[in-house]
């Protein structure tokens, strides 16, 4: 939908989030006005997105074409305002109580994009029956996978604690296989929890330390085979064109393109199959692009999509020293015969978000 001033109310003093199949309706400014349950749901393709709220027997509803291009920063913004969230995507869901898990930012239009190449490309990946996901998060792309793919066995990391319980707890992860949870805990040669439970292996601690120390290929410590597939949506906005180190023990290591640029190098050394986002904002580094020459790799889907992306001091547009390394190397490169737009992408002067970045899911293979 076009920005509006009397969108500005539409969130006010409400907690609910969902997503559900409703119908387009013009009003807006009554959407989410006493109501209690609001409802979202991606369409297939990712090419609508309909809102629904309901109170009683009440109910209103908008609906957003293409809302990877959504730039209604009210809107936005006030839609991760809630406190109780469903996201619904191809028959799949999860709701995501941030009273309980504030710590867990849950699904973001980049997951549904993932989730949606995964179903586009099912061919592909047909006869996996196991996976492990690198920083799960809200962890809608594992139950996604877990749900549409012959999965026997999956294996769920993350280093937060609230993303690994919630995953346990709340998530609804359909069972793989009947068994009785087990928990136990690793302190050498690093921390690490693990819970296995119903075909499901949850790993809470440094991911790239676990999957070295567990998961090499021919030496699987987990598994009785190898990993089939690693899905990662890894941070992607660089610190510097220039960032190289890839020490995995360094304490910088999770900022900017490093668990990138080591997915990309190293992947095959856990499995010979990797999905991961690479956005156009993470190519300014210029050993991303190197990296990315090395490998043999599918894109599998690419969308434009406005930069609305949020750190701990807000929105990273606001930081001179970030959109200036993003906006200074805007162009094109081709890397293995395959066109890449670089950096941020200047929008309309009527978008509330000035600039745009492209975001590729990428599959990569041996």
């Amino acid at each position: 939908i076009k920005s509006h001033k009397k969108t500005r109310k539409i969130f006010k003093k409400k907690k609910n989030v969902t997503y559900m199949n409703i119908k387009s309706h013009k009003k807006t400014r009554k959407i989410f006005k006493k109501k209690k349950n609001v409802t979202f749901k991606f369409h297939d393709d990712v090419d609508e997105l309909t809102i629904k709220s309901c109170f009683k027997k009440n109910c209103n509803t908008i609906k957003i074409n293409k809302p990877n291009l959504m730039t209604d920063k009210v809107l936005i913004d006030n839609i991760y305002n809630f406190n109780i969230r469903k996201t619904i995507f191809d028959n799949v869901s999860a709701i995501l109580d941030n009273n309980k898990y504030p710590n867990i930012f849950g699904s973001n239009i980049d997951t549904i994009l993932l989730c949606n190449a995964l179903k586009n490309n099912y061919n592909l990946f047909k006869n996996i029956t196991n996976f492990l996901e690198l920083g799960i998060g809200g962890g809608f792309i594992s139950k996604y996978i877990s749900s549409k793919f012959k999965i026997k066995e999956a294996i769920l990391i993350d280093i937060e604690p609230e993303c690994i319980n919630y995953a346990i707890k709340d998530l609804k992860l359909p069972k793989l296989k009947n068994q009785k949870k087990k928990i136990y805990y690793k302190y050498e040669p690093f921390k690490c929890k693990i819970v296995n439970q119903d075909g499901y292996i949850f790993m809470q601690g440094d991911g790239l330390k676990i999957i070295n120390y567990y998961f090499k290929k021919n030496n699987n410590l987990i598994l009785n085979n190898n990993l089939d597939l690693i899905v990662c949506n890894p941070p992607y906005i660089p610190s510097s064109s220039t960032e190289n180190d890839l020490d995995i023990n360094s304490p910088n290591f999770w900022e900017g393109t490093r668990l990138l640029r080591y997915l990309i190098l190293h992947f095959d050394k856990f499995s010979n199959n990797c999905v991961c986002i690479i956005s156009s904002l993470s190519l300014v580094n210029k050993y991303v692009i190197d990296a990315l020459k090395y490998r043999k790799f599918k894109v599998l889907d690419s969308h434009l999509v406005p930069i609305k992306v949020f750190n701990k001091d807000g929105n990273i547009l606001d930081n001179p020293k970030i959109l200036n390394l993003l906006i200074s190397k805007t162009k094109t490169v081709n890397i293995n015969k395959v066109k890449f737009d670089i950096g941020a992408i200047k929008g309309s002067k009527k978008d509330l978000y000035p600039y745009y970045h492209k975001v590729n899911i990428l599959y990569f293979y041996i």
